[in-house]
């Protein structure tokens, strides 16, 4: 399990396990369900070191709007900003999420911090973080890319899909490896 990790993985790594998250998110969001509440907490890793989705006990069938306006569910430093304003999510909130376990695999630290959950909301809804490539200048400015588009504010503006989130990181692991 990803648990709680505040510690940094490798770069090759961070990348599988996002990518995986990223394929299993599509498969279930196929199936008209998102999850809400994919946090580190809720990622298995096998014994091959592959990512595995948990917990899909406050999941929802995807029905238009799932969440009624104002019901708040989940883990907030791992909740899209949509979600936090109790607008509603869909597919691409779990994405947003999936984006917030990347960027704290690759730095060692979530984007969205703070010392009570009020901040944290705040930052998550209205403040941009840093660039992961701050954190290790060897990573290739793709990647910023990538992360970026994960966690934007605009669910309009981030990956439409669990698929285009894991091909994207597929091309970049493609480049690496090449």
């Amino acid at each position: 399990m990803l648990g709680h990790r505040q510690e940094k993985m490798t770069l090759e790594a961070s990348l599988q396990i996002a990518q995986e998250i990223a394929e299993a998110l599509d498969y279930a969001h196929e199936q008209g369900v998102v999850h809400r509440d994919i946090k580190p907490a809720n990622i298995l890793i096998t014994p091959e070191g592959h990512a595995k989705i948990a917990d899909f006990g406050i999941a929802k069938l995807n029905q238009a709007q799932t969440t009624l306006p104002g019901e708040v569910l989940g883990s907030p430093a791992y909740m899209a900003p949509e979600q936090l304003r109790g607008d509603g999510v869909d597919p691409r909130s779990d994405l947003f999420s999936a984006g917030v376990i990347l960027y704290n695999m690759l730095t060692g630290f979530r984007p969205f911090q703070g010392d009570s959950a009020t901040t944290i909301c705040y930052k998550v809804v209205n403040r941009k973080p840093i660039f992961v490539s701050a954190f290790d200048a060897s990573f290739p400015p793709e990647l910023d890319r990538i992360v970026s588009k994960a966690i934007a504010k605009n669910p309009e503006e981030r990956f439409q899909s669990g698929r285009e989130m894991a091909e994207a990181i597929a091309e970049l692991r493609g480049r690496q490896a090449g």
